[in-house]
């Protein structure tokens, strides 16, 4: 059987956040046009079994032409997924666009104001994006597209390692939260070598907010276990229940694409991934091949969206 992949297409470099914590720094500022993503997204097709595209950034919504992107990969035939801060997202959008995606994932590292701004989770005059405002987005989001599964991602870091987000998570019911352990990186002036986490900090940071949510998850999926469908998914999709995933690190487990269009290897050294393939104007298939990935711990990762 033909192994099925999820790659993550990093559409640009862009954000209007400075988030500390985030490791999508490729040292370019270009954007790629939107044929240029449109050659890779059919370069990637014609060479693996792609299940499904994830676009982040950066900021994706802040790319221009992202909807003729996902609009074009849809017409392939194959899923797609959107990871943002939520900070450009409102009801008129969510009310045109949030049924075109699989999964919408919000990036939230806190829900304490002062720690997104410590973070670098603001704006340049400061603004962040209240708990609150997920809250309302991730409704709005069940209310258009209840067949959109809805995603939190969380990176520990010194700055928020104490904290408790469970019952933020359990308010918005999400199917799927991923705690991810910082990246150390170091490119040029940037760094965030001095707010790294030891293995131990992590894994209580994992243990305390498992504990806190144990219970209700266990409800909640109690609640789930009878019904052939989630509520208001219409369309046939089958339940997902909602589950923690926890991931110490990223090494050899990613299939990513940058935002100069390279596909990386990041199984030698994490702070400094390797292009193993430019993927508009090689071929992907072989840049696959090339690629150090670890099976099992890529499909643990995917196991929804490789099924």
């Amino acid at each position: 059987m033909k192994k099925k992949y999820k790659i993550n297409l990093h559409i640009l470099e862009t954000c209007n956040f400075k988030c500390r914590q985030c490791f999508s720094k490729f040292g370019t500022e270009k954007l790629l046009p939107v044929k240029d993503w449109e050659k890779i997204v059919d370069n990637c097709i014609a060479g693996a079994d792609v299940a499904e595209f994830n676009i982040a950034g950066g900021e994706p919504m802040l790319y221009p032409g992202l909807m003729e992107l996902v609009q074009y990969i849809r017409d392939k035939g194959v899923k797609v997924s959107l990871i943002t801060n939520g900070s450009m997202m409102d009801e008129e959008w969510i009310k045109n666009y949030a049924v075109m995606y699989e999964t919408i994932g919000f990036s939230v590292d806190s829900i304490n104001d002062e720690t997104n701004r410590k973070i670098g989770r603001c704006d340049r005059n400061g603004k962040t994006i209240p708990a609150g405002r997920i809250v309302e987005l991730c409704g709005l989001i069940r209310k258009y597209a209840p067949g959109c599964r809805i995603k939190i991602n969380t990176v520990v870091s010194a700055l928020n390692k104490d904290e408790v987000m469970s019952d933020f998570i359990d308010e918005i019911a999400a199917d799927r939260w991923k705690i991810l352990r910082m990246k150390p990186f170091q490119y040029g002036n940037f760094s965030n070598l001095d707010i790294q986490v030891s293995n131990e900090e992590f894994e209580r940071f994992v243990e305390r907010n498992r504990e806190k949510n144990k219970e209700k998850m266990e409800k909640q999926e109690e609640k789930e276990a009878g019904k052939e469908v989630r509520a208001g998914a219409e369309a046939g999709m089958e339940t997902a229940r909602r589950k923690i995933v926890v991931e110490p690190d990223m090494k050899a487990s990613y299939v990513l694409i940058d935002s100069n269009g390279c596909l990386l290897d990041n199984a030698v050294d994490e702070m400094t991934p390797v292009a193993v393939c430019d993927c508009l104007r090689e071929d992907f298939a072989d840049g696959l091949r090339r690629l150090t990935l670890d099976r099992e711990r890529y499909e643990a990762r995917y196991s929804d969206s490789l099924s």
